[in-house]
């Protein structure tokens, strides 16, 4: 695996990617491939590409098709995911939204570009040249497709035909994907996100709502009153008494949102149907459109998410839904940290069953 090279107030730690948690065994990259899996979304953290020049880049570069090499020599197409993070602040994903005129997003341009040549001649690899842009509201989201252009024409300079994969604004949700320009290339996929609703898909794991637990899915197999009681009877537990009614607040306000809006299948049809029309009003193929992330935190080990029924449920509407309309997809995550994984650490051989169960795949 590559992901994200660490960084401390002494620089990047040389080499790279060598931590334990960053590595793949060929046993790994053969149970992918047995389980049902015929690609990786191989997450790549940008910043050390672009704070490096000289023998660093050509040893990067060296890294990445090596790491490339040996997901397709187990039979498995990559997609290489340019995945801004903060943790190098100089390169913090805010800091491209500064104009796209300013230095780091150039340098991000330059980065695109480079990496498109260092895979432009690998066979069943595609290029995803942002990870969820954080382009909100409509101003951003047209700002967005400019900037998206460049960086299209950065790697096709590089790599002709290489198949690179775009999203739209808003932080690569459906949302941005349907008000966007598609680009005048047949070899663009395009990709959009699902978290939806992120009450449910991230409780117990984003500010607003993490004293929300085992919250069901659809609404309508609980009420507000029920769920704000389980998440008071935690934060009177878990806080101290200064701190307790400001959170009680908030969680009754993503509670109220929550079943105000039941957010059913028919909310999944809708979002889905509004890309695939999007797609055909374009002449897109719809296979040429990739749901590139969806997941639910699971109630597991330090997580305290969706109960498995519910969490199966959802994971099974979205993905017979992309199915349905001819997308491809991508589900988040096989293995690290956030309670997504399809894997524990401590044994990455061993997926959970319902979670196979659910996505389709060999479960045996």
């Amino acid at each position: 695996m590559l992901n994200w090279a660490e960084f401390d107030r002494d620089g990047y730690r040389w080499p790279p990617f060598t931590r334990a948690d960053y590595q793949s065994t060929d046993e790994e990259m053969a149970n992918l491939r047995n389980v049902g899996f015929d690609f990786v979304r191989l997450t790549v953290g940008p910043d050390i590409f672009m704070a490096s020049e000289g023998a660093h880049s050509a040893d990067l570069a060296r890294i990445l098709r090596d790491r490339v090499a040996r997901f397709r020599a187990a039979g498995l197409n990559v997609i290489v995911d340019l995945h801004p993070t903060s943790r190098n602040p100089a390169y913090a994903p805010a800091r491209l939204w500064e104009g796209a005129g300013a230095l780091v997003f150039r340098r991000y341009v330059e980065i695109v570009g480079e990496v498109a040549g260092v895979i432009a001649d690998m066979d069943g690899v595609a290029f995803e040249l942002m990870n969820e842009p954080q382009a909100y509201g409509l101003g951003a989201a047209y700002r967005w497709q400019e900037m998206s252009q460049r960086l299209v024409n950065s790697a096709r300079a590089q790599a002709p035909t290489l198949p690179l994969i775009v999203s739209g604004g808003y932080g690569g949700g459906h949302e941005g994907l349907v008000i966007s320009r598609p680009f005048d290339d047949p070899r663009i996929i395009y990709t959009f996100h699902y978290y939806s609703p992120l009450t449910f898909t991230h409780q117990g794991a984003i500010d607003d709502a993490s004293f929300i637990s085992k919250l069901p899915w659809p609404a309508s197999e609980s009420s507000l009153s029920n769920e704000l009681r389980a998440a008071t009877q935690r934060i009177n537990a878990e806080l101290p008494a200064n701190q307790r009614a400001r959170a009680i607040e908030t969680a009754r306000n993503e509670l109220r949102e929550y079943f105000e809006n039941d957010h059913g299948e028919a909310t999944i049809t809708q979002a889905f149907g509004n890309v695939a029309r999007w797609a055909d009003q374009h002449s897109i193929p719809r296979g040429a459109v990739l749901l590139g992330e969806f997941g639910v935190v699971r109630f597991h080990r330090q997580y305290q998410g969706a109960q498995e029924r519910h969490r199966m449920h959802w994971l099974r509407a979205v993905r017979t839904e992309a199915e349905r309309l001819g997308f491809g997809w991508s589900v988040w995550v096989y293995r690290g940290d956030g309670g997504m994984a399809l894997v524990d650490e401590e044994d990455v051989l061993s997926f959970d069953q319902p979670s196979l169960r659910a996505l389709g795949l060999n479960a045996d």
